[in-house]
């Protein structure tokens, strides 16, 4: 073993050394308020999966994503799944999944205790909805997603 091995490592750079370009890695990023809160909110009603996805949608899939040039994530669409996941309440042992449409909106699909799909689309303006259940569907505004988890909780 060389003298360098045993040495401890140097934790202090130089200024001189942090002068550069900041990869996406290594980029200090904002926080907003409440994200840390939100996303323990989605950990626990998602899972660990639904939580790696939602992420994914958040950080890596930017403009023009996918082979058809998709959208990225909506602001709007991200903060009115939040307001929706904050009042349902899903079966027990029912984990939804999430997905990212092309339009930059959130989908949230589940099914009931009597295994009826129901998919939520969550988009800047509005809230779509489809139960299989009554074979219903419908648009409400998103400022009406909090009313809408309420009827779906169970």
């Amino acid at each position: 073993m060389t003298l360098a091995a045993l040495q401890e490592p140097n934790l202090y750079g130089r200024a001189s050394d942090l002068t550069g370009t900041a990869s996406p890695e290594t980029a200090v990023t904002w926080t907003e308020p409440g994200a840390i809160q939100d996303e323990a909110m989605v950990l626990k009603k998602l899972g660990d999966r639904g939580w790696g996805r939602l992420y994914a949608f958040i950080h890596f899939y930017g403009p023009h994503w996918g082979e058809t040039r998709n959208q990225p994530l909506s602001p709007k669409a991200l903060r009115s799944f939040y307001a929706f996941l904050i009042h349902v309440q899903f079966p027990e042992g029912i984990l939804p999944s999430i997905f990212l449409t092309n339009d930059g909106h959130l989908e949230l699909c589940w099914e009931d205790e009597h295994k009826n799909a129901i998919q939520v689309e969550f988009g800047p303006e509005t809230t779509a909805y489809y139960l299989e259940a009554s074979q219903s569907e419908g648009e409400i505004l998103s400022c009406d997603t909090a009313r809408l988890a309420q009827q779906l909780t169970h």
